[in-house]
């Protein structure tokens, strides 16, 4: 038969993993959703960078064109430079996809988690292991293609210095 002090330790270690789930759900709210709004605001701003220099490229160019300032080889040199922004478009649209692998793993991850009355309360499973597996993929995805984007900016940016300087305008 248990005793007070026993069913008293046994109520006090019921609360304590109550109290530790409920941590466990506040995390994964709280790292989901800053997540997810740190990833897409830098994602926004290469896609705006890359996109913004697209933009501004044609219309530079079609006032030149329209003027007849530009032979073929200076319009063919100076769109030869849309290329890099459009590469860092589609990276940017690649860490895109990958930070919602990441996003979308972490929190099936920890979700998939089974909680008890066991210390640690909220345990590692199969499941939690593969989606940490796969966030971390997407990670390493998200940084190398946000990367990409950011270079292909530099060279984008480069290759239209380039154009500009042997221009004979």
């Amino acid at each position: 038969m248990l005793e007070q002090t026993d069913l008293d330790r046994t109520a006090a270690e019921r609360a304590q993993a109550e109290r530790a789930h409920e941590v466990q759900k506040e995390f994964v709210f709280r790292s989901n959703a800053a997540s997810i709004e740190s990833g897409h605001s830098v994602l926004r701003t290469i896609a705006l960078i890359n996109g913004g220099a697209v933009i501004v490229l044609l219309g530079f160019m079609g006032v030149l064109a329209d003027k007849n300032k530009l032979s073929a080889d200076d319009l063919h040199a100076i769109a030869d430079s849309l290329l890099w922004f459009a590469r860092g478009i589609f990276c940017t649209a690649v860490a895109s996809g990958a930070a919602f692998l990441v996003n979308y793993s972490t929190a099936i991850g920890h979700a998939a988690k089974p909680q008890d009355l066991v210390h640690p309360y909220v345990h590692v499973c199969p499941t939690s292991r593969w989606c940490n597996a796969v966030a971390n993929f997407g990670a390493v995805v998200a940084i190398f293609a946000g990367l990409l984007a950011v270079l292909a900016f530099g060279a984008g940016a480069g290759s239209i210095y380039a154009a500009l300087i042997k221009l004979k305008l």
